[in-house]
């Protein structure tokens, strides 16, 4: 019996109908193919299609009818990273393309167009990332490519803050000891923080923390906390969220973190409840918030604290991961029944998701998309929801 071909390749010519959620290209016609990377709507191309065991990919090889919105990448490694999908698009066309896709994602939820409002550019576009995590082969930190999976080495990222690819290059080649890397940094203190502890390198690492300025406030950020990776851009959202949050007598703010959000707000509303489950984001928010007299932090999961909160808040913050919140968490907030919700979100489609889990008693007032991501499809949302 002859054993099967590992893997087969096949040219074609296709004409790009539509994008998908990820941002990459969907071949016009009847035959489906994997999405084609690197790609803008009307586009006549020439790819390759490898086929490997249980799993298909596209390669683009010419462009043979460029879009008008197509630009020269400025990355040497467009494509074979696949980090960002669209160094290859106008900044302008990059925002019109992220509302559009928002507007698209809200459709199922019933929400008039004229709640989304515009979108807000990122201050920076580049070198505006705080935070990067490598994949480390042969001592050399570099990224995996998602389609390919193939391995690609770098030296520096347009993406990441210069304190970040200036440890990078001193990292190069000398990181044998481990197979991942994060380096973090913070864009008004100039500290950084590289995990894990590597003996071999020639530069500090290992740190526990490292601090940032945000809005005018000073957060430790240990290792395995989460913070916002766009520091500029997280101040444009903190001023969204600050026109509904403003006056509150009771802020829950679920999903805390460090306390990023109870601290900059603790002066706008009478009392401050934060919520958060880890223990480490736990110990950075209780240093963070050490002065500030009118933050109570609770440690434990959002959607068992807001069962056991007896006082009625104003306002209620979430910000969950992108997976957005847990059904028990809406169903909480449908018995508590704050005033406002203010729901911060990364993830447009698990956003209406929850959001049509509390319609029946909320009303979405605005929808603010604030771009935190600029060359890659990623789109930051805020959504105000009040009770009807």
């Amino acid at each position: 019996m002859r054993n099967r071909p590992k893997e087969t390749r096949e040219l074609l010519e296709v004409k790009i109908g539509r994008l998908n959620s990820l941002g990459e290209g969907i071949a016009a016609g009847e035959r489906k193919l994997p999405p084609i990377p690197t790609t803008l709507p009307g586009e006549e191309v020439t790819i390759e299609v490898v086929s490997r065991k249980r799993r298909s990919f596209c390669r683009v090889l010419g462009i043979l009818t460029p879009s008008s919105e197509r630009i020269l990448p400025l990355c040497p490694y467009f494509g074979e990273c696949s980090g960002c999908q669209w160094q290859h698009i106008s900044y302008a066309q990059q925002l019109e393309l992220k509302s559009l896709g928002i507007k698209e994602a809200f459709l199922p939820a019933g929400i008039e167009e004229e709640r989304i409002l515009p979108i807000l550019p990122s201050p920076e576009t580049l070198h505006y990332r705080n935070h990067a995590r490598f994949t480390v082969r042969k001592g050399e930190p570099g990224f995996v490519n998602r389609h390919s999976r193939r391995f690609v080495p770098v030296t520096s990222c347009l993406l990441m803050n210069e304190k970040i690819n200036a440890a990078l290059k001193n990292l190069s080649g000398c990181c044998e000891e481990t197979a991942h890397l994060s380096i973090r940094c913070g864009s008004a203190t100039g500290e950084v923080l590289i995990q894990p502890e590597i003996k071999t390198a020639n530069i500090p690492t290992g740190q526990s923390f490292y601090h940032e300025v945000l809005s005018g406030h000073r957060f430790q950020v240990s290792a395995a906390s989460f913070f916002q990776v766009n520091t500029q851009g997280a101040e444009k959202i903190i001023e969204v969220m600050g026109r509904w949050v403003k006056g509150s007598s009771l802020l829950v703010d679920s999903y805390a973190g460090v306390g990023t959000f109870s601290l900059v707000f603790s002066g706008m509303a009478e009392k401050v409840i934060a919520v958060e489950e880890s223990s480490a984001a736990c110990q950075d928010a209780t240093h963070n918030l050490d002065e500030v007299k009118n933050v109570r932090l609770i440690k434990g999961k959002a959607e068992e604290v807001m069962k056991e909160i007896e006082e009625h808040p104003d306002v209620v913050i979430l910000d969950p991961p992108r997976a957005g919140c847990f059904e028990e968490m809406l169903q909480a907030l449908l018995t508590l029944l704050p005033s406002k919700i203010v729901y911060v979100s990364c993830n447009p489609t698990t956003l209406v998701r929850d959001i049509k889990t509390l319609s029946p008693t909320y009303k979405v007032s605005e929808v603010q998309p604030v771009d935190l991501f600029p060359y890659t499809y990623h789109v930051e949302c805020v959504a105000v929801l009040e009770i009807r």
